[in-house]
């Protein structure tokens, strides 16, 4: 259900402003006068019960000048005060001009509940949650029944300001809208869109996913096909050949390293290996993975190496390792 009238939001604000700012001088008039009514003691107790002796426009302005660095001067009475307190009540008066726009009820009492409202919340316990005013129980009854009052009166002369000032307000339109019926169709219509839009981006996005595993899967049966055509033209013998000349560059390394190593045994052991791995090759022909032959070559010279140690025991690791990785390299 909306509220609709001729004046708009902005208008019902700055009324609501003007007209609180007016409602907090009517206040502040009849705010002192009992105050000073109530003579010297109560005064006193008034200052005893407050954070400073400071009201709590005075004490937020105080506050907020110790963070900055800047003297305010005299605590009690000092324009940062006065401006903070006046800031306030524009605050709540555009407030209300606002809430009496879009919701009628807040103006029952002509703005007498509405005083009362901002009193109990403020007053009472905002000021007291910020630090900005003492506990209400020391305050005297008196400063109660005072502040109850003079809120009461804010209210009342925001509500007659308001009126006022944005007499559009008066004449206002209530606009139900459509059905309940209509608009529960008109919801299911919408989450009956948005189903189908996610269906059908969920089903193309997975249509898409397919189609790009069918081509990883068609891209690796190539390179498998491709290896494989390649398998039956290795020579075996070759590799054999390769295997016995690697042997003999590293038999004779080692001879120039460690004369009286027995380098027959270092060839015997190393064409052995040789020729294990060349007939491991052979019998995989032409089935054979690539990277099973290079995995074959691995283990059968890491035997080859550990064996090569075990002839040689006088001579460093480290030369070993150097030897094989000019080996292998």
């Amino acid at each position: 259900m909306g509220r609709y009238t001729a004046g708009g939001v902005g208008r019902d604000v700055l009324a609501g402003a003007l007209a609180g700012a007016a409602a907090i001088w009517v206040a502040d008039k009849l705010d002192w006068s009992i105050y000073r009514a109530g003579g010297p003691e109560s005064i006193r107790k008034t200052e005893a019960a407050r954070p400073g002796g400071m009201d709590p426009a005075h004490a937020l302005a105080k506050r907020a000048a110790d963070k900055i660095g800047v003297d305010v001067g005299d605590p009690k009475d000092n324009p940062a005060g006065h401006t903070v307190h006046y800031a306030l009540g524009i605050g709540v008066g555009a407030v209300y001009g606002l809430l009496r726009g879009l919701c009628p009820a807040v103006s029952t009492g002509r703005g007498a509940l509405f005083g009362m409202a901002v009193f109990l919340l403020k007053d009472e316990i905002g000021n007291t949650v910020m630090g900005t005013a003492g506990n209400p129980l020391n305050y005297p009854v008196r400063d109660h029944a005072r502040g109850a009052l003079v809120h009461t009166v804010f209210g009342i002369v925001t509500d007659l300001g308001t009126r006022l000032l944005s007499p559009w307000r008066d004449r206002v339109v209530i606009y139900q809208g459509p059905p309940l019926s209509e608009r529960i169709e008109t919801g299911r219509r919408y989450l009956e869109q948005g189903r189908d839009y996610v269906y059908d981006q969920g089903r193309q996005y997975a249509e898409q996913g397919r189609g790009y595993l069918e081509q990883g899967r068609q891209y690796a049966s190539q390179l498998a096909e491709d290896a494989r055509s390649r398998m039956p033209d290795v020579d075996t013998a070759e590799l054999a050949r390769t295997g016995r000349k690697h042997a003999r560059r590293f038999a004779e390394d080692v001879r120039s390293r460690m004369p009286d190593v027995d380098t027959a045994e270092l060839v015997r052991t190393g064409r052995k290996h040789a020729g294990r791995f060349a007939e491991d090759v052979r019998s995989r022909m032409p089935e054979v993975d690539a990277a099973d032959i290079a995995r074959a070559g691995r283990k059968h010279a890491s035997r080859f190496a550990e064996e090569a140690r075990s002839h040689m025991p006088e001579m460093p690791n480290s030369g070993v390792s150097r030897a094989l990785n000019w080996l292998l390299g």
